[in-house]
C-alpha cells in the first residue's frame, strides 16, 4: 500500500452546509469576491487579499475492497494556506502541513501516528514519509479562475511526499460566464486512483454570503459538494466521496474538509 496516496486523495477540495433561504438574495458588499450581475446572476472569482491565511483540516476514511486483509484508514490532516502575493494575472499562497493524525490496522496490528505526540508502533519508514510531507513548505501560484499555474516545492520535487500532495485539487475550477442556480459546467480532472475524469459542477443553491456547489460524474464514481464563501471565493466546507475499482479490487473513501480564517 502506498501510504503517500492518502495524501494526495484527501486533497480534494469540495463542501457541504444549508444556510440558505428562500428570501430575495440581495447584491454582495462591494469587498466581496463573488458578486451579482444585472442579470441577477452570479460571478464566481478567486480575488484573495495579501496577508490572508486559512486554515484547513481534512479527515478522511479509506476502505479498500476485495481484499484479503482489513487496511481501513482514518487521516486527519491540518494545512495552513497564505496569501503571499496578488497582481491581475495571479495569486500565491505558501502551504504548510501543521498537523498529520494517521490510524491504520495491518494484519490485525493497530498502527497510529500524531506528529504532536508519541509514536512507539508505528513502522519506520511510513513515520519518515509522514515527516517529509510535514516538512514541506510549498508555494502555488493560481489565476482569478483557481486555475493553477505552478507549484513548487523547497525540497526535492521527485520524492514520494511531494508526488503525494495533489496542491492542484484544493481549488475547484470556476466558470468563465456568471451562473445561477441550475447552471453547469465542466472540466477534465485527475482523480487519483481513477484517472482524468470529466466532473460535473452544478450550482445548487446561493445565499448572500455562500454558494452550493454540487460535484458529480457520468459513472457515479465521484460525488461531492463544495459551499464557496462569497467574499474570498474559496471553499469553506466540503465532503466528496470516492469509489474506484480495478481488476476486482475497489477503494471506498469518504473525505470532510473544513476550512476557516487563521489568525
Amino acid at each position: 500500500m502506498k501510504y503517500g496516496l492518502i495524501i494526495t486523495l484527501i486533497l480534494l477540495f469540495c463542501a457541504c452546509k444549508n444556510p440558505f433561504s428562500n428570501e430575495k438574495i440581495e447584491n454582495a458588499p462591494a469587498d466581496y469576491t463573488i458578486q451579482n450581475t444585472e442579470d441577477g446572476e452570479i460571478l464566481l472569482r478567486l480575488k484573495p487579499n495579501v496577508g490572508d491565511k486559512t486554515n484547513l483540516k481534512m479527515e478522511v476514511n479509506m476502505k479498500p475492497e476485495g481484499m484479503m486483509i482489513s487496511l481501513d484508514t482514518h487521516f486527519v490532516g491540518d494545512l495552513k494556506l497564505r496569501v503571499t502575493d496578488t497582481n491581475e494575472i495571479e495569486n500565491t499562497y505558501s502551504v504548510d502541513f501543521q498537523r498529520i493524525q494517521f490510524d491504520t490496522s495491518l494484519l490485525g496490528t493497530k498502527i497510529s501516528y500524531d506528529s504532536q505526540g508519541e509514536n512507539e508502533n508505528i513502522p519506520r519508514p511510513l513515520q519518515e514519509e509522514l515527516e517529509r510531507v510535514l516538512a514541506k513548505k510549498v508555494v502555488m501560484t493560481l489565476d482569478s479562475l483557481a486555475h493553477v499555474n505552478t507549484i513548487s516545492f523547497d525540497q526535492n520535487q521527485n520524492d514520494m511526499a511531494s508526488q503525494s500532495i495533489d496542491l492542484n485539487a484544493l481549488f475547484i475550477p470556476l466558470p468563465v460566464k456568471p451562473v445561477k442556480v441550475g447552471d453547469q459546467w465542466t472540466a477534465t480532472q485527475e482523480v487519483q486512483n481513477i484517472g482524468d475524469k470529466e466532473l460535473t459542477y452544478t450550482i445548487d443553491k446561493i445565499s448572500d454570503t455562500e454558494v452550493l456547489v454540487l460535484l458529480t460524474t457520468s459513472t457515479d464514481e465521484v460525488k461531492g459538494q463544495y459551499l464557496i464563501d462569497r467574499k474570498t471565493g474559496f471553499t469553506k466546507q466540503g465532503t466528496l466521496n470516492i469509489h474506484s475499482v480495478e481488476n476486482g479490487k475497489g477503494l471506498k473513501m469518504e473525505i470532510q474538509l473544513t476550512s476557516s480564517p487563521a489568525l
